[in-house]
């Protein structure tokens, strides 16, 4: 008999737990998307080998395990080569554990769905929220699967153990009169967020007087809760009942799904409705800087008080709408705005907005104070020496400098820093001169 059994465990020490089994195909795989190619909205070609079933289980390994203690006790072989024996077949057992519960992980992992309009995911929520659906039919198929009773059986604890991390299985589709409460609580949220999508349309996107979220698709608004990290965005709603479910991590992503699908959809929403929001508030404020003087130093045309003022005042045209449409997607910090970190895929933004508001921004401080009110621009000048006398030739006595405001003047002295006020909001004429005499003579000569 010692032969026997050593003879037995060479042959079979390679059979990675699978030595429960004959070669045959005895029972009939699990297949996720068994009626079509697993490619059209709910995606995912998992399969587990039907010798991981609990059809397998109860037919195959618990049956020998169960008569496995009293055989081996009544072995006439001495102790040590029974706990040789009882050893290996307890590797075995372990090895099938672990295959058995692998099998599980990658076959839950492979569903996913895929949705490339706003109408293919509404069909994919409503389907999930049905009673009986394909996604609740996988639950039950891996809650069913993944529960085994070892009924005192110690060979039977290693696929107790490896099958732990799905416990919440079991705590998730409990039904209770023909519902699962805490499923229920999960298709509660999908219902909300497909109805969320046939509710109210966008208005046009140069209506500014709702705030940006009004200017956004259903699925827009979605994603910029989601962008903000809301309190009440589909993304901390689903994984706060993940977590209160006792789901970790690693099984997390197949919940998420719809709410990936939902924001990947809603933010190419955004990018477009701030797009068109910025090309309009650029053309009509920014633009008009540019064009004239002193943005554009060869510009004939001076730059009115009236479009500075609508670019740079905070209630101005520019400022007020900036606040209102973008910059609810950006975040602040006590000097500049800047894109907000996302939990998710970041938020492409129009290539020069960054930029232009925090230019603007920065100009508004130096031309407006607290209240709204203009401030002039203060300098400090100073003037360059006066060139020295030359014979027969005017001597420059002064040079002054002329902006609306007190003058500056400079005498043929040693230069001084002086102060120097633009009140730039008023009409004015600027000039800048110098004065020249020529020596033993009274007439003054001016350039300007």
């Amino acid at each position: 008999i010692t032969y026997f059994l050593r003879d037995f465990i060479h042959k079979n020490k390679n059979n990675d737990g699978l030595l429960f089994f004959s070669a045959g195909h005895e029972f009939n795989d699990l297949v996720m998307n068994s009626s079509n190619d697993g490619r059209f909205l709910f995606t995912g070609n998992g399969r587990v080998d039907g010798r991981y079933t609990r059809e397998a289980i109860e037919q195959r390994v618990r049956p020998l395990l169960n008569e496995l203690p009293e055989f081996i006790q009544n072995l006439t072989l001495q102790q040590l080569e029974k706990d040789r024996f009882s050893n290996f077949l307890y590797k075995e057992v372990e090895a099938y554990a672990r295959s058995y519960a692998e099998a599980y992980q990658k076959y839950f992992m492979q569903f996913d769905i895929q949705a490339d309009s706003s109408g293919a995911l509404e069909y994919i929520l409503r389907q999930m929220t049905l009673p009986s659906s394909q996604f609740v039919n996988i639950l039950q198929s891996v809650k069913e699967n993944t529960y085994v009773d070892p009924a005192g059986n110690r060979y039977l604890q290693p696929l107790v153990l490896n099958l732990a991390p799905f416990e919440f299985f079991q705590r998730l589709m409990t039904e209770k009169k023909g519902t699962f409460p805490e499923l229920d609580k999960y298709r509660a949220l999908l219902e909300q967020m497909q109805n969320q999508l046939t509710q109210m349309q966008p208005v046009d996107a140069e209506d500014i007087s709702k705030g940006v979220v009004f200017t956004l698709s259903p699925l827009g608004r979605i994603s910029l809760a989601i962008h903000r990290d809301e309190a009440g965005s589909y993304l901390n709603l689903v994984q706060n009942w993940i977590s209160s479910v006792g789901i970790s991590p690693q099984w997390g992503d197949v919940f998420m799904a719809p709410v990936w699908q939902a924001y990947s959809l809603g933010i190419l929403n955004m990018e477009v409705v701030i797009a068109k929001i910025w090309r309009n508030l650029y053309r009509r404020d920014i633009s008009p800087l540019y064009r004239s003087f002193p943005f554009d130093s060869s510009a004939t045309q001076n730059l009115s008080v009236a479009d500075l003022t609508a670019a740079t005042h905070q209630d101005g045209h520019f400022l007020k709408n900036f606040s209102s449409l973008i910059a609810p997607v950006l975040t602040h910090d006590k000097e500049h705005w800047a894109e907000r970190p996302s939990k998710v895929t970041r938020l492409q933004l129009p290539e020069n907005l960054l930029t232009t508001v925090n230019a603007v921004i920065q100009l508004s401080e130096l031309l407006w104070d607290q209240h709204g009110e203009a401030q002039p621009l203060e300098f400090m000048v100073r003037a360059q020496p006066l060139s020295s006398a030359s014979k027969d030739k005017p001597i420059a006595i002064l040079s002054y400098l002329n902006a609306g405001s007190a003058p500056v003047f400079s005498f043929n002295q040693q230069p001084s820093w002086k102060r120097f006020v633009v009140h730039w909001q008023k009409e004015f004429e600027a000039l800048v001169g110098v004065e020249f005499a020529l020596k033993g003579e009274d007439e003054r000569i001016q350039g300007k």
